[in-house]
Formats: C-alpha cells, structure tokens, sequence
C-alpha cells in the first residue's frame, strides 16, 4: 500500500503524507513505521525547495539614499519613494 501510494504522488510524498494518507484508509499504523518501510523499500519523497528572497545582505551593495530617510516634500512630485515586497509563491 505505502508503494502504491508513493507511486500514485508521482515518487513525491514522504512518510508523513503516506501516513496521513494511510490512516485515513483505515490502517492503524505509526509514522515511524511507515518512514522504517519506506527506508527498507528505498522510497524518499521529494524535498520541498523554497525560493530565496533576491535581497541578501553582502551579495549586491544597497541603492543609495539620495533623500537620506527625508519624505517631507513642500510640493507634490519633488521626492518619490517606493516599496517592493517580495512574496514567495509558496505562502498562502
């Protein structure tokens, strides 16, 4: 059943997801057993590779700061100023 699973997800889920997967089938069984059986078998699901924000300190030198933190404006279109925020498209 645990193969069959693993075969089903396309070689990705690990032993928590065949766990969950197999208790709610019906089967009394531990998550340890199943990550032993999947070890015995040679199944290892797929690590879950999370995207890395582009801004890193010391990889590329900061935009300089021309109004030195100073938002105040006396007119409109004097001092612009923005925001990027970066979402991984993992997150909810």
């Amino acid at each position: 059943m645990i193969r069959q699973i693993f075969e089903g997800s396309g070689d990705t889920y690990g032993s928590p997801k065949i766990w969950l997967l197999l208790v709610r089938a019906g089967w009394r069984v531990s998550v340890n057993t199943v990550a032993r059986l999947m070890a015995e078998l040679g199944l290892a699901g797929r690590k879950i590779r999370r995207r890395r924000g582009l801004t890193r300190p010391d990889k590329r030198p900061a935009a300089p700061d021309f109004v030195r933190r100073d938002f105040t404006a006396d007119a409109p279109d004097q001092v612009w100023c923005g925001d990027m925020t970066e979402k991984d498209r993992g997150d909810p």
